[in-house]
């Protein structure tokens, strides 16, 4: 249940523009003030939040309409954290646009026309976004070190094409028709919800609640909030960055392995170890697909629709498998960007029998590279669950028997086979080889 929730239609500007604003019931008291806010104040989009998803035809709608007229724009939904600091948890893309747009006309004509300056708006996966905003979007910015690195789900070049649209459009270039868009503006509305809870949990929580209801939101974006929602360290969100940019670069060297089916074929993989887990059925949108009753004495029973990361409920278990992860796919990563066998690899391949070092040639340490490879750069998408499992129990587990590695040959073989036979959905990655 949110707490403290306010909600009111207010005028847009009032709402954007950096000066203290208060905003009064419409037919009440001309002193009945329902909220203020002050100058100075800044709005920041948490990074549970989703990329921007905006392309040029969303922005050229949202110019044109209001070019066209005064507009009721939606809900904002914000949560107060101080007098002067909220965050976005509902409307981040139309008021990330509108803030650019603003900017971009105080860059053009703040000599000449009368014009409001926006908020100050931090993006919190990606820090020098207000920076390149305030120097209008430079190109030779977005290669900057310290840019770069800000940069943690590399946004740069699409808020770049972004700004770079805003500022050719001929409602913005054309100063007569910027001031007819700036007075709609400035007549326009917005419903602004107000949670002043100063639980980060329950603004994460509202807002999946707000867009599972609207189907606004993609699988990942669900996973995200509520991977962030049951774990606020810096740690769990330092991971999943870096998993994202480990996805891209997979994608980036032929691999083909979304995202989402990496995270499914892991919990597979883990969560069949424990024999209480076996049996449970999640979908591609993380939600169990019907009721189900741990195999344990004294069984939980967790209903249909119950999401993943909330049956778990273990927030070291989702950091951990988050590390796992990385590791997983950082090793995938070193395979198919090689030729050969490297260094790196061999180390991998130590393994023992009864308890003792046992060498594997190096032609032999070819033919798992060979093997691994092969399925990866694949097109198929299940075949690599099993290296993904080989890679986890095998490599990752310590000290492997020789008969262990050499799992590989099995693995290669029911590839073949999950390709031959890829419309049957089977399940022999989650359950052994």
């Amino acid at each position: 249940m949110m707490a403290d929730l306010l909600g009111i239609i207010a005028p847009l500007k009032k709402f954007l523009s950096d000066t203290n604003e208060t905003i009064s019931l419409p037919f009440g008291k001309p002193d009945q003030e329902i909220l203020s806010f002050p100058k100075g104040r800044l709005y920041s989009i948490p990074d549970f939040q989703r990329e921007i998803r905006w392309g040029n035809e969303n922005v050229a709608q949202l110019i044109d309409d209001i070019s066209s007229g005064p507009k009721y724009l939606g809900n904002v939904i914000l949560t107060q954290h101080t007098q002067s600091s909220y965050s976005i948890i509902d409307g981040q893309q139309r008021i990330t646009v509108l803030t650019m747009i603003l900017s971009c006309l105080n860059g053009l004509y703040r000599e000449k026309i009368d014009i409001f300056s926006p908020c100050k708006l931090s993006i919190e996966s990606f820090s020098e976004f207000w920076n390149l905003v305030s120097q209008n979007f430079p190109m030779e910015k977005l290669e900057d070190p310290l840019v770069v690195s800000a940069d943690q789900l590399q946004q740069r070049q699409k808020y770049y094409d972004l700004w770079q649209y805003i500022s050719t459009h001929h409602s913005i270039t054309d100063q007569i028709e910027a001031e007819h868009f700036l007075e709609n503006l400035g007549k326009s509305s917005v419903n602004i919800i107000l949670n002043k809870s100063s639980d980060i949990s329950d603004g994460i929580r509202y807002f999946i609640d707000v867009n599972l209801k609207g189907k606004q939101l993609d699988t990942e974006d669900i996973f995200k909030s509520y991977l962030f929602k049951n774990d606020s360290r810096p740690e769990v969100r330092k991971e999943w960055y870096r998993f994202k940019e480990n996805v891209a670069k997979a994608n980036q060297c032929g691999m083909n392995y979304p995202l989402l089916k990496l995270l499914e074929h892991y919990f597979y993989c883990d969560l069949y170890k424990e024999s209480k887990f076996r049996g449970m059925e999640f979908g591609e949108d993380f939600l169990l697909k019907k009721e189900f009753r741990t195999k344990e004495e004294h069984p939980q029973i967790f209903r249909e629709g119950i999401y993943l990361i909330e049956l778990i409920r273990n927030r070291t278990y989702m950091l951990n498998s988050l590390c796992n992860l990385n590791e997983i796919i950082e090793i995938m990563i070193q395979i198919v960007s090689s030729s050969s066998i490297t260094n790196d690899f061999i180390s991998r391949f130590q393994c023992f029998k009864n308890g003792k070092p046992v060498k594997i040639e190096l032609c032999e340490l070819k033919i798992f590279h060979n093997i691994i490879g092969k399925v990866l750069k694949d097109s198929k998408t299940l075949p690599k669950a099993l290296i993904m499992k080989y890679i986890f129990s095998t490599l990752l587990g310590g000290e492997p028997e020789k008969s262990e590695v050499q799992r590989i040959y099995g693995v290669y073989l029911l590839s073949v086979l999950f390709t031959i036979f890829e419309n049957k959905r089977a399940r022999t990655f989650s359950s052994g080889y």
